[in-house]
Formats: C-alpha cells, structure tokens, sequence
C-alpha cells in the first residue's frame, strides 16, 4: 500500500470538485476576445493500489477547457502516485489517458 503522506486531494471513487469560473478565448474578428462563463466537474472515476502506488482515473481534469470556449467535453486523465520515487518523497504525475476504452484494463492487469 502506499506510504506517503495523505494527499491534498481525496483520491477515492466518487470523489468530486465543480469549478465555477471564466474561459477566456480569441475570437476572429475582435479585438478584445470572448468569454464564457463554466461551471466545472471534475470526478475520481475509478482508483487502483498496486505496490507502493496509487492511481486514479479522473474525468473532467480542468485542463480539459484550454484552447476552448468552455464547452469542451471532459476528457480522461490519470493521477499516478507513488512514494518510490525521488528518494521516497511524495511524488505524482498526471496524464491524458488515450480514448481507448480498454486502456485501464490493460495497463493494470
């Protein structure tokens, strides 16, 4: 089981944060751009132990909204945590996960 210390943000299933704000964009033809006002969810969708790491599939990472005007779809993404890393300090990454449907599956069976 992982081993460092708690995370600032709850990785557990169902776990979930809406962000309200502005998208600010270009728009051709003007000079002072557009914006586009959000409410956005991010979700833990499903988290996986193996060892000393933890990873999280995460739906909706706010990233999801650049190079939009708000109204991006929410895309898959996962958090790796491990302690193995960096002389046992806590450590941890985010990645695009592919739109394949079996990606999960594969990477942790």
């Amino acid at each position: 089981m992982l081993t460092c210390p708690p995370p600032r943000f709850p990785l557990t299933e169902g776990t979930y944060w809406l962000y309200q704000g502005l998208v600010r964009f270009d728009k051709p033809g003007s000079q002072s751009g557009g914006e586009s006002k959000v409410t956005w969810r991010t979700e833990i969708v499903r988290v996986f132990h193996r060892d000393d790491a933890l990873l999280a599939i995460v739906k909706g990472f706010p990233g999801d909204l650049n190079w939009s005007t708000g109204g991006a779809p929410p895309a898959e993404a996962m958090i790796v945590r491990t302690s193995a890393l960096a002389n046992h300090r806590y450590f941890s990454l985010i990645f695009t996960v592919l739109s394949n449907s079996s990606f999960t599956s594969r990477i942790l069976s």
